[in-house]
């Protein structure tokens, strides 16, 4: 009976210290990404039969022992924790990077477009006033320049951002890739562990931070396998299944000088949220040789008014005359009309010579400026531009609205998706997570339970050397 007791004492100080030991696991990784509670189940074994009990059996419990260590877990909101991680990372890198291209187009504005062009066809009133007069000739091709310079400037600087999101494109690919390596690496110790019959907890959760930073990303799906691996998909392709990842890459596209995001064999991932995707879907994705998306998009707008203006400007200044009478046959106000507000140019002809501004609608007449006067009137006209009938300020202002809009829904999205985010983050964490007063009082508990193992062992100890005493 004295080494049932000390049995049952040696049980419960080794199963409460262990208690003991998880319970300080959990509150060292109260702020640890991607951690999950772990638990001591306790259960009481087997009783064991008393020897010389006789005809009337007589059974005695062993005390208490530790069953396994429990992962806490909540696979539906863990999943959808991850799903909607994707949807916040896509509108966050939307809305990053429409919010820098806001002050492209902060209308109105004393440097903006919309100023520059005013000054154009104001200038060409001037010019209609008074044709001979060469100082307004020269203001009026020194408005043509700071025009071009803002067509320039501005198509530049699209170009740039989407540069910039080429840049972050690949930067991402090259993530997804390493977290994908790290997850076969973990899937291969996990099923290892598995096959043991061991509980690897902690190599659980470092895969489970790795599903998190990928979700983030891209759209990923998963499925545990019965030892214990996980298999990634991208839409329907895998990205690692066991312990093989299938990487994806970068490859530069020369018809679009972007880089198209594929899986190694070529096929092409199914995108559709995580930060990878907004950021794709703002740089533009590769269709047909063109790029589609919010970039581009402007960037093509854009061009069509820079085109429209210059050839409503470059066919009345092909019918007009300049101050030397004739024809200035050849001589287009501005050149690469065709290739938009980046490639636009003011004709160097008439930067050197004014007075080769078509002006005058009459070779008799090189001083009336009623040509003058109907390039100004063309501010007023309406264009076919892109497909639609406009005029050159309205169009610009559609142009305006549109990325402002575009922003502004981003913003809220993103907002709504953060916001849906981090209540689903509480309420997973509220299930698996970590609460600090709680372990603080079930390390209390256990405490005072290895000190009552402690007083079952001392007590058998006095006893049996009372015993002792007594027979010697």
């Amino acid at each position: 009976m004295a080494f049932v007791m000390l049995n049952i004492g040696a049980r419960a100080l080794a199963a409460q210290q262990l208690a003991m030991d998880i319970t300080g696991q959990n509150l060292a990784n109260v702020t640890t990404p991607g951690y999950q509670r772990q638990q001591v189940v306790l259960t009481d074994p087997p009783p064991v039969l008393l020897p010389g009990t006789g005809s009337q059996p007589n059974y005695v419990g062993q005390g208490v022992t530790v069953s396994q260590v429990n992962r806490v877990s909540n696979a539906f909101l863990s999943r959808s924790v991850r799903a909607q991680t994707s949807q916040a990372g896509a509108w966050s890198a939307i809305n990053t990077a429409l919010a820098q291209l806001q002050p492209l187009f902060a209308e109105p504005s004393s440097t903006g477009l919309a100023e520059a062009m005013n000054s154009f066809f104001g200038a060409w009133q001037t010019v209609s006033q008074n044709p001979a007069n060469l100082p307004a000739r020269t203001a009026l091709v020194g408005q043509a320049q700071q025009l071009v310079s803002n067509f320039q400037g501005l198509a530049q600087q699209l170009v740039n951002a989407e540069s910039n999101l080429d840049q972050s494109v690949t930067t991402q690919v090259a993530q997804v890739n390493q977290l994908a390596s790290q997850l076969a690496t973990l899937n291969q110790s996990i099923a290892a562990a598995t096959g043991t019959g061991a509980t690897p907890n902690d190599l659980l959760n470092q895969r489970g931070e790795i599903l998190n930073q990928l979700a983030k990303i891209a759209n990923i799906s998963y499925a545990v396998n019965p030892n214990n691996s996980v298999d990634v998909y991208l839409g329907n392709q895998a990205l690692v299944l066991n312990h093989t990842t299938y990487a994806l890459t970068a490859r530069f596209n020369p018809a679009t000088g972007v880089h198209d995001v594929v899986f190694q064999n070529g096929a092409v991932p199914q995108l559709s949220s995580g930060t990878l995707y907004g950021t794709l879907a703002v740089r533009g994705v590769s269709q047909g040789g063109i790029l589609v998306g919010d970039i581009p998009t402007y960037l093509a707008r854009l061009n069509t008014l820079a085109t429209g203006l210059a050839n409503a400007v470059n066919a009345l200044q092909a019918t007009g005359y300049g101050l030397n009478g004739t024809t200035p046959t050849g001589i287009p106000f501005f050149t690469n009309a065709g290739l938009g507000a980046g490639g636009l140019g003011v004709n160097a002809a008439l930067v050197a010579q004014p007075d080769l501004v078509a002006a005058s609608s009459a070779p008799s007449s090189p001083g009336n400026g009623q040509n003058a006067l109907a390039i100004a009137d063309v501010a007023q006209a309406s264009l076919a531009l892109g497909g639609t009938t406009s005029t050159l300020a309205s169009y610009w202002t559609s142009l305006v609205n549109q990325v402002g809009l575009d922003g502004q829904s981003a913003s809220t999205r993103s907002t709504t998706a953060s916001n849906t985010l981090s209540d689903l983050n509480a309420a997973l964490q509220s299930q698996v997570g970590v609460n600090p007063d709680q372990a603080s009082v079930n390390l209390i508990q256990e405490e005072q339970s290895y000190r009552a193992a402690v007083q079952v062992i001392t007590t058998e100890q006095s006893t049996m050397s009372a015993l002792l005493a007594a027979v010697g």
